[in-house]
């Protein structure tokens, strides 16, 4: 058997490579596809169902935003602490299904926005505001909205 290969052939047929067993090149050429799908699968870290628990691991440590503590700062400033610490540990994640790190960054900059929104909100019921309160109040309905859809694609992804 010849390790090196004769200058006079750049690429040796699958019959060449493997002529010590007697297999045919069709069911040779299956035999390696479908050994290079299990090490690619097995390679590539994560299962997509790994990826989405981790992911809804970190997303279920998110603080309830009831009504009434809209009129409390200190639980306002709690609450927007809160929501920067889940948006930190949600970024430190290492995904790498596409969509779910489009909706790990989506989440992440939508805990910014009501993170920002909460921590105005709490300003304005110091300051004892009314204006920046109603302002800060409505800039919060504009972003509560945003979260239903990104989380109705991250249920459907992972769920699917």
């Amino acid at each position: 058997m010849r390790l090196v290969q004769p200058p006079s052939q750049k690429h040796p047929s699958l019959r060449q490579m493997f002529a010590w067993c007697d297999v045919s090149p069709s069911k040779m050429r299956s035999w390696l596809a479908t050994m290079f799908c299990s090490f690619i699968v097995v390679s590539c870290g994560e299962s997509r169902i790994a990826q989405c628990n981790k992911l809804a691991q970190t997303v279920n440590k998110l603080p309830t935003v009831e009504r009434e503590i809209l009129r409390d700062a200190a639980v306002l400033e709690r609450t927007a602490n809160q929501l920067d610490s889940v948006r930190s540990e949600l970024q430190s994640l290492k995904l790498k299904d596409a969509r779910l790190v489009t909706a790990q960054s989506n989440l992440a900059s939508l805990y910014r926005e009501l993170s920002q929104e909460l921590t105005n909100l709490g300003k304005a019921v110091s300051a004892r505001d009314a204006v920046a309160h109603e302002k800060a109040v409505n800039a919060l309905k504009k972003v509560f909205p945003k979260a239903a859809p990104i989380e109705s694609e991250i249920t459907q992804y992972c769920n699917g």
